[in-house]
């Protein structure tokens, strides 16, 4: 077997994914949802080597904890490292169909990219309380989830604080890229240098479960709960010791339904060929303070 980069030893790799804790909370984040599993083996091109589908051909899906063993077996001879998870969350991920049909999608992540051109940690908290801020003065504060990734951070609002009736009238696919594109265009003159805030949303996209690996540190992707960012450091994320809020799982259902609105309203949806909702289609519960500003717009002729 040919052995992987100079990392910890593969063995380790192994030992950390097979704790409970580290299997329940990554099957956690990732049930209905396509995964990929980041290897260390590299391919002719000297690219690191992702896996999104099985043998058969079948989309990469976790539906119970100790998959996550069976896949590291599976992929053993790559020397799997990192576990991601898609931006949608599907009704069902059996068949490639599955993940490449958007109507197939039933949920979606708003998730904001904190990456850093220095290594300087103490600026992702920085552009974490910024986004906090945004989303508080949004009334959206118990369904957020600040995830140290290993270099940056994620923030992610949890899809079911977004309720079914919004989901029926905007797309997750607009939902999670209109919210993510509102609150950054709310921040961006804020941010410090050094700091850069990314939408990443598309239908392709993933993002690290919680604590799985880092694809070339040995940090451990771990959460931190909202009222503890002042007290993290880097200390957080080894693997012999790390520290980890499984609270993230609460949500608020509906708290973020305003702010969808608000957001698809000012941004429009996903930005492709193909929109996946029709901008106006929000039906008749639209916020009074939304139809006051469309009135006012259609009134002035801009609309």
């Amino acid at each position: 077997m040919t052995s992987p980069p100079k990392q910890v030893d593969f063995e380790k790799v192994v030992e950390h994914y097979s704790k409970r804790e580290v299997k329940e909370e990554i099957f956690s984040f990732s049930k209905n949802r396509w995964i990929a599993v980041h290897c260390q083996r590299k391919d002719k091109k000297n690219r690191n080597l992702m896996f999104r589908y099985k043998k058969n051909g079948h989309p990469l899906a976790i539906g119970d904890p100790d998959d996550i063993e069976a896949i590291m077996k599976s992929l053993k001879i790559f020397f799997p490292r990192t576990f991601y998870s898609s931006v949608l969350r599907f009704n069902r991920v059996l068949l490639e169909e599955d993940v490449k049909d958007l109507s197939n999608a039933i949920a979606a992540m708003p998730t904001w990219d904190i990456d850093l051109e220095k290594d300087d940690w103490r600026l992702a908290i920085f552009a974490a309380k910024l986004i906090l801020k945004a989303l508080e003065s949004e009334n959206v504060s118990k369904s957020v989830m600040f995830k140290w990734s290993g270099e940056g951070m994620h923030i992610h609002i949890n899809d079911n604080a977004f309720s079914p009736e919004i989901y029926k009238k905007i797309h997750p696919l607009d939902l999670a890229y209109s919210v993510t594109e509102y609150i950054i265009r709310k921040i961006r003159k804020d941010l410090p240098i050094g700091v850069r805030v990314d939408n990443e949303i598309d239908p392709q996209r993933v993002f690290t479960a919680p604590l799985s690996l880092h694809r070339n540190l040995d940090r451990v992707a771990v959460v931190i709960e909202r009222n503890s960012l002042d007290s993290f450091n880097l200390s957080w994320v080894d693997i012999d010791g790390y520290i980890h809020f499984s609270g993230w799982k609460d949500f608020e259902k509906g708290e973020a339904d305003d702010l969808a609105k608000k957001a698809f309203l000012e941004i429009g949806g996903y930005p492709s060929s193909h929109k996946v909702t029709p901008k106006r289609d929000l039906g008749e519960d639209i916020s009074d303070k939304i139809r006051d500003i469309e009135k006012k717009l259609k009134d002035e002729g801009y609309l």
